[in-house]
């Protein structure tokens, strides 16, 4: 497999780079309440579809007003499909779990998939170890979570009450983002990102 540039250095975060993080987690954190009002209307796995398209026409326009190449070399066609495999099954557990919980579990449950992420990376990663600096973040953040999904209670006549069904699907859903996320740190080293996010999209929607 051939790649025409080789993979950003990793780098520390800067006010800037912080800045544009917080603004896609406050844009990430409408996501789970947009699902609700349009499962009401449309089937899970069919949002999953329509947002899908969605991505693959926004990335195909990207890469050719950037110039990218876009067709798949020799080689590149299994580690693409069990790209969009994984992303089909994460989103689509994802929907569906939304739909049978609270918007607020949907989406404390989704951001656990950090903490699968850093230990992951541990083992898989040989430049992303765990220390005590980052365990103890992620000790604060999943403390976080606890916290709240034990002290919010369901009220009665509430619209989306939370369910131990959809918590544990949206919580599957959370792993399998992690996975995904190992998975093409690892994969962009040989394939071209773009392309390869145009391709997961498309396998994806199919």
């Amino acid at each position: 497999m051939a790649f025409s540039k080789p993979p950003p250095p990793d780098h520390p975060l800067t006010l800037r780079s912080s800045s544009i993080i917080i603004f896609c987690s406050v844009i990430w954190g409408g996501t789970v309440v947009a699902i609700q009002y349009s499962v009401d209307s449309l089937p899970p796995v069919g949002t999953a579809g329509i947002r899908f398209a969605l991505a693959s026409l926004f990335m195909l326009l990207w890469c050719l007003w950037d110039r990218r190449p876009i067709r798949l070399l020799p080689g590149e066609h299994i580690p693409v499909a069990i790209s969009g495999g994984i992303l089909f099954a994460q989103i689509a557990l994802f929907n569906i779990g939304t739909l049978w919980t609270s918007s607020t579990h949907s989406a404390l449950m989704i951001n656990v998939y950090p903490v699968f992420v850093a230990v992951f990376a541990h083992y898989l990663l040989v430049d992303d170890r765990l220390t005590l600096r980052k365990c103890s973040g992620l000790a604060t953040a999943f403390g976080g979570v606890v916290i709240v999904v034990a002290l919010a209670g369901d009220h009665e006549g509430v619209r989306d009450p939370s369910t131990l069904r959809g918590d544990v699907t949206v919580l599957v859903s959370s792993f399998l983002l992690a996975i995904k996320t190992i998975y093409m740190k690892r994969v962009m080293r040989v394939i071209e990102p773009n392309k390869l996010l145009l391709w997961q999209f498309l396998i994806a929607v199919a």
